[in-house]
């Protein structure tokens, strides 16, 4: 029996990053620091390995920049890691993402969560769908 919690967390995951992009698209205080981050190159499955050519960089406002998102001088961490969720190509990384940092059962409620859509992005409008309809 999956426990709705796993669900809820990578829900949150999803939602996170939807408001972490829509956040970098609104004009922010021009005072504000930007600090560089670990963003996806490209879009990730759950499941995918990560290839240095997987990641770039990215800079934000240093609001955006929690202890929760991948820096740039932690970025060799997360190379060879298997994702436990789907990242669409800009997302910040963040080291929930990864399956080894991750509980077990949460990696594989997310995994059967994202079991039938092959793509990343039909990984993302899955979990969005769900967490709507909620």
């Amino acid at each position: 029996m999956i426990r709705p919690w796993p669900l809820l967390a990578a829900g949150a995951a999803v939602l996170t990053l939807t408001s972490c992009d829509q956040a970098l698209a609104q004009p922010g205080p021009r005072d504000e620091a930007l600090v560089q981050v670990v963003v996806a190159a490209r879009d990730l499955a759950a499941g995918d390995q990560v290839k240095p050519e997987d990641i770039t960089q990215r800079q934000v406002p240093a609001s955006l920049a929690t202890s929760s998102v991948v820096r740039p001088n932690e970025a060799s961490t997360i190379i060879n890691q298997h994702t436990a969720l789907p990242m669409l190509r800009g997302d910040l990384v963040t080291w929930a993402f990864f399956e080894t940092l991750r509980d077990p059962e949460t990696y594989q409620a997310c995994q059967k969560l994202a079991a039938e859509p092959e793509s990343a992005a039909e990984q993302v409008a899955r979990a969005r769908q769900r967490i709507l309809a909620r």
